[in-house]
């Protein structure tokens, strides 16, 4: 099944999609840093990949220092921050089908950002 996805909204430079996915608990974002000039070849995109559940800044803010540090303009990086309703522990959980996490990459992030920058 297709998640429901909504947006995009844009802030301060990023890109927003709010995903409700099969494989989650509960809703998660997917914000996308974009570089200014998006290569016409294939794109490159780097994947962050979060360690606690939500947007929860508790260990870190990676979009935030690598916005400031200019990495995605620098290196022509899509920078793409998923985020997962509950810990990402980034396998399928064995019995509980709310926690399938690389079921949530695999199936559902990864088409729809190859979609978006093919």
């Amino acid at each position: 099944m297709e998640p429901t996805v909504v947006g995009p909204f844009q802030r301060n430079g990023i890109v927003r999609y709010c995903f409700n996915s099969e494989y989650q608990r509960g809703a998660t974002d997917l914000r996308i840093l974009l570089p200014e000039a998006i290569p016409t070849e294939q794109a490159r995109i780097l994947y962050v990949l979060p360690g606690q559940p939500g947007l929860g800044q508790r260990r870190g803010g990676s979009l935030n220092a690598l916005r400031d540090a200019n990495l995605h303009n620098r290196s022509g990086y899509i920078c793409v921050f998923p985020s997962f309703s509950d810990w990402p522990w980034m396998g399928d959980h064995p019995t509980d089908p709310e926690l399938r996490n690389e079921s949530y990459l695999m199936r559902d992030v990864f088409p729809f950002v190859r979609e978006l920058y093919p």
